[in-house]
């Protein structure tokens, strides 16, 4: 439960009745929405279902704790030692690097392999589409079990071409 968000016109105290809402969009990050509320915690069935006219609303965030010591967090930052490298099995065997292009977006041809060096814990954000983090790619780091990897700017990862979010939990 949320109790304020300076970005919502409505959420100064986090809770507003559904028919006075007017702002059911703007908030201070992407994982807050509007919910019913009780006088509850989370997670209780108080607190399931939706939200409809005369009853009081509630804004959520589904982001991280930052103190959360479980789930956030929990990938280390190893850039050394953190490559796989994928030998494909592409069929007929390729026999240049228009044949591994055209199988394997991204891999390279190289004694009749098609062969992808990536890292793990990242994702891509700017390269060729396969979302693997290639080289020459600018990628995401994946700190978090699950979904959640952050939220706000994109900044260094302290690599040229690894970006993380600014905010992991709030």
């Amino acid at each position: 439960k949320v109790p304020a968000d300076s970005a919502n016109l409505d959420g100064a105290t986090g809770t507003e009745v559904y028919n006075s809402i007017t702002d059911w969009r703007g908030f201070e990050n992407g994982y807050r929405g509007w919910g019913l509320d009780s006088l509850s915690a989370f997670p209780a069935r108080g607190n399931e279902g939706r939200c409809s006219a005369n009853l009081t609303c509630r804004i959520w965030d589904w982001s991280l704790i930052s103190s959360d010591t479980v789930i956030r967090g929990a990938i280390p930052q190893n850039l050394s030692g953190n490559a796989i490298t994928v030998y494909w099995q592409v069929s007929p065997g390729p026999t240049s690097q228009a044949n591994c292009t055209a199988a394997v977006p991204g891999s390279y041809y190289s004694s009749n392999s098609c062969i992808n060096t990536f890292l793990r814990n990242a994702v891509e954000i700017g390269g060729n589409g396969n979302v693997l983090c290639e080289g020459g790619e600018t990628c995401l780091y994946t700190p978090n079990f699950g979904a959640y990897q952050g939220h706000g700017n994109l900044i260094s990862a302290g690599t040229a071409q690894m970006m993380q979010y600014e905010t992991n939990g709030r």
